[in-house]
């Protein structure tokens, strides 16, 4: 399942996407809460999240597996 067609199975809301994409950018998840001005345990939150979304379970695999899903 490969760009649009995987964004019609898998939702993710617009702040999701946000840590995602600092995800990808080799943010931490306090650089991360810094830039969204949000707190750690929310970008917490929002990784769990898209990780059950996404089925996986490591950081590195859920930047890459959005990406490659065209998802950030």
């Amino acid at each position: 399942m490969e760009g649009e067609a995987a964004k019609q199975f898998v939702q993710i809301s617009a702040r999701e996407a946000d840590v995602l994409r600092c995800l990808r950018e080799g943010l931490s998840d306090r650089e991360i809460a810094e830039a969204l001005s949000i707190s750690v345990s929310t970008v917490r939150s929002h990784l769990a999240s898209t990780a059950r979304k996404l089925g996986v379970q490591r950081r590195g695999k859920l930047a890459a597996q959005a990406a490659r899903l065209g998802l950030v």
